[in-house]
């Protein structure tokens, strides 16, 4: 099955907050049942697709049901008619069709539970049956016009079994909960409470070695970098370098123009760029074309192919009007920074800005600067992986670091240490992002059924999942990093539970 872990590649470091999500469906012995093979004909829903009419009132679930449909057919190029733009272009027909049959030739024909579990608001996991060989996690991704913009299987993994927070629940129970199960690699925790930090290590650096974890690993931390990027922000906007509210226009390069909406004359600004109300989407739309290595995406995507996008663009609607989340977006501040700065480039900015002045002396964009025995080997579905070079968007998830320099940020994050780093601006509301949730400068901030605000960012590459969370009031906080591609969200939202002595009724 490890032919099957190649991603099918377009959705890129993911996600800003963590979902409160459903239970896995139990996965059914695919020698339980035999998987009938669907007949071709042309749906409704295919008809739609190919006309371009009334595709937003279809679900995931009726999306999944064709594109499994099709696959079981033996119509694999059709599955095409769902896919964007930049789908299209990194998985044409003819790849999909390769694909598609390298998947048969292990899985043979397959069957999706009717439910799944959402990871985000643009992303669903379902359980997939196989006729031979074990089940898949068939995950799709839709893009704000409904068309699969990623699309990728896995083995399937036994879903998280948390425990029930009591006062007798430890850390380690949710350690072991994450870690625990096979094809999982490792963990490491940081906490922090009332000027203690904690840190701890579980499951394994290396499932192929057997190689134990250690807390003093270094990770990719994905899009907890835009965090960084926004405080960097607020401190050139206290200097008097820039203010939010001002068009990003008059710091792009002569011939870059950035896009309007329908002739209305709102632009872009810094502020929309760092809250994901700019209206651009989440990533280049010519993207596909200039991935040479799906194992490492970003790799050789040129600042010059970002700003030619932007020129050729056409904003959907007004910039400020609603959250959508861009990694493009805060790409281009992340230069930008670097501009009005005058650095040479995003790890100049950073160290000096941030990681320097608060003693994250482990932390760093750069692969190349880190002691390779203690980098955490990446992995996916418990095979290693490739790290990822982001030469174009460093601004928006290229930081590396390790548990320790990450509750140095949280301390200076919660007790307000040093303002004039971390500016207390970065905390204020900007848009709503769901009920009770809300974008701040690259903060998400929720608002707890029990009163509590708290503050979270997701972050996941290619073979890492990271999340940060931490309650200001209270002087608590958690970093949970991994070498794996697991959500990790609500495993750092019940440790938070269990320091902040909030028990499950």
């Amino acid at each position: 099955m490890k032919n099957l872990i190649a991603l099918i590649f377009i959705l890129i470091i993911s996600g800003c907050v963590s979902v409160e999500k459903t239970k896995d469906p139990s996965e059914t012995d695919p020698a339980d049942k035999k998987i009938e093979s669907a007949a071709v004909s042309e749906s409704k829903i295919i008809a739609d697709y190919k006309a371009a009419k009334r595709i937003k009132d279809y679900t995931f679930l009726d999306i999944a049901d064709e594109i499994v449909r099709l696959y079981n057919s033996g119509e694999y190029k059709k599955i095409n008619i769902f896919f964007n733009d930049v789908m299209e272009k990194a998985l044409p027909p003819e790849k999909t069709e390769a694909f598609c049959k390298r998947v048969n030739s292990e899985c043979g024909l397959m069957e999706h539970e009717k439910k799944g579990i959402m990871i985000g608001k643009q992303t669903m996991s379902l359980f997939t049956r196989c006729e031979k060989g074990p089940g898949l996690s068939l995950v799709v991704s839709l893009d704000k016009e409904n068309k699969v913009q990623g699309m990728w299987i896995k083995p399937a993994i036994e879903p998280i079994k948390f425990p029930q927070i009591t006062e007798k629940t430890t850390i380690a129970d949710i350690g072991k909960a994450v870690s625990d199960r096979e094809m999982i690699a490792g963990i490491v925790i940081g906490t922090y409470l009332n000027g203690e930090e904690k840190t701890y290590a579980f499951g394994y650096n290396s499932i192929k070695d057997k190689t134990p974890m250690k807390e003093n690993m270094i990770f990719e931390i994905g899009s907890i970098t835009k965090t960084f990027t926004a405080a960097i922000l607020l401190q050139l906007e206290a200097e008097g370098k820039l203010n939010v509210d001002d068009p990003v226009q008059k710091y792009l390069p002569e011939n870059v123009k950035m896009p309007t909406f329908e002739g209305d004359d709102t632009q872009i600004t810094f502020k929309h760029l760092s809250s994901h109300t700019s209206g651009l989407p989440r990533m280049p739309l010519n993207f596909g074309k200039y991935v040479k290595d799906p194992a490492n995406p970003y790799a050789d995507y040129p600042v010059e192919a970002m700003y030619e996008f932007i020129n050729n663009y056409k904003l959907t609607r007004k910039p400020g009007d609603k959250f959508e989340y861009s990694n493009l977006a805060v790409g281009i501040l992340g230069n930008l920074l670097v501009k009005i700065d005058e650095k040479k480039d995003y790890e100049e900015l950073v160290q000096e800005r941030i990681l320097k002045p608060i003693g994250m002396i482990n932390s760093t964009t750069k692969l190349s600067k880190i002691d390779k025995n203690i980098l955490a080997k990446p992995h996916s579905s418990g095979n290693e992986v490739k790290n990822w070079d982001i030469p174009s968007m460093e601004g928006a998830g290229a930081i590396k670091s390790d548990a320790k320099d990450m509750l140095k940020y949280i301390k200076a994050l919660v007790e307000s240490t040093n303002p004039e780093i971390l500016p207390e601006k970065m905390f204020t509301e900007i848009t709503t992002m769901d009920k009770d949730v809300y974008m701040c400068f690259n903060w998400a901030k929720v608002h707890r059924p029990d009163g509590s605000k708290v503050f979270s960012h997701r972050g996941g590459t290619g073979g890492y999942t990271t999340h940060i969370i931490f309650d200001k009031d209270n002087k608590a906080g958690v970093i949970i990093l991994t070498n794996d591609s697991e959500d990790t969200g609500e495993a750092a939202y019940k440790i938070l539970q269990i320091l902040l002595k909030k028990y499950d009724e």
